[in-house]
């Protein structure tokens, strides 16, 4: 039996805050330096550098990036769960439950979240994998996001078993494109 970690009203008005406290703040400075295009860039690569290198209100130990992801889920039209650190034995892991549905399709994901700088390697992908190998999950598809560049080895493994990836420039992008709703 799973056990839904809810992310209190009071993080998710944290979380909320730190973005639009840190996509203003940048804004402005930026403004007044660069053309729209650079502002932008310069908007990107500033917001990635202060989540990979913990300059942010995110809560610590990784838990803060994966409520972020599933408040942006959540403004994609997912429904979301944090699942709790022991859901999974052995090598499978994942740390959020997301499910879409319409009148049309059902999506079910298990999404795999890594708070890290620089790249990261196979580890996350090899532990989505490992989750849906198993029987129960055949239905799921499987994510892995993370705030640093991914190794070419790991996105081949990702794609030779079908795992979406998307890494610190794309997750930004999510942010950025999602700021007026937090």
């Amino acid at each position: 039996m799973s056990r839904f970690i809810p992310i209190s009203s009071w993080r998710k008005w944290k979380i909320r805050k730190y973005i639009r406290k840190k996509l203003f703040h940048r804004t402005c400075q930026i403004k007044e330096e660069f053309p729209t295009g650079m502002r932008m860039e310069k908007l990107k690569f500033g917001l990635l550098h202060q989540i990979q290198n913990g300059k942010t209100n995110l809560q610590t130990g990784g838990i803060g990036l994966e409520n972020l992801v599933c408040e942006l889920m959540k403004c994609e039209g997912y429904e979301t769960e944090v699942l709790p650190k022991n859901k999974f034995t052995g090598q499978a892991d994942a740390d959020i439950r997301a499910i879409k549905k319409d009148s049309f399709m059902s999506k079910k994901i298990f999404v795999q979240v890594k708070h890290h700088s620089g790249y990261s390697g196979r580890h996350g992908i090899e532990q989505i994998i490992n989750v849906l190998a198993l029987k129960e999950y055949e239905e799921y598809d499987g994510c892995f996001i993370t705030s640093a560049m991914v190794t070419d080895d790991a996105r081949k493994l990702a794609d030779k078993n079908g795992i979406e990836v998307m890494d610190g420039n794309r997750l930004v992008e999510l942010i950025i494109k999602h700021r007026n709703l937090f």
